[in-house]
């Protein structure tokens, strides 16, 4: 069951890209996830932490995610925030492990999900990266479906799978 954090609540958000990012501005697309989500729920930002270029698969050499939990340790912030929960682990036993380690600190994880097409191997939506990256971010920062359909229908764009 997902708790809502109160507004206020110190929250932080994690970045991690592996070797090859999908499309140029993915570290600006999760970091603009991350910090909407954060001000959709009124938490206080406290800025983030990064692993560029570093695979999900393994902690070694994930400075980022290790201070994350060094900071937790600490009590520093109550609420981490990443795009997906396989920013944070693409191993499903280390994610709920962290997950776990996390909540014994008095961390929530919040995740972004889903991801709009991500790994589908088709176009869907008949929109490029651009317009994706776009709506993604409105939805993060509390446009509503409705106000997000009017706007791509004044846009005219094609409808999917045309």
């Amino acid at each position: 069951m997902f708790c809502r954090p109160t507004p206020g609540t110190p929250a932080m958000y994690y970045i991690r890209t592996g070797s090859t990012p999908r499309w140029p501005p993915y570290i600006d697309y999760q970091e603009a996830m991350c910090c909407g989500l954060i001000a959709r729920y009124g938490l206080a930002n406290l800025g983030g932490r990064s692993d560029l270029m570093k695979s999900g698969r393994t902690l070694q050499g994930r400075s980022g995610l290790l201070e994350s939990i060094q900071l937790a340790r600490h009590g520093h912030y109550q609420v981490l925030v990443a795009e997906t929960l396989d920013r944070v682990s693409l191993k499903v036993n280390e994610a709920q492990a962290l997950r776990d380690q996390f909540g014994c600190m008095g961390v929530t994880i919040l995740t972004a999900e889903p991801c709009i097409g991500e790994g589908k191997g088709e176009d869907l939506t008949g929109l490029d990266a651009g317009e994706v990256y776009a709506i993604t971010v409105a939805y993060a920062a509390g446009v509503t479906p409705a106000q997000m359909a009017q706007h791509l229908n004044d846009k005219a764009l094609r409808p999917p799978r045309q």
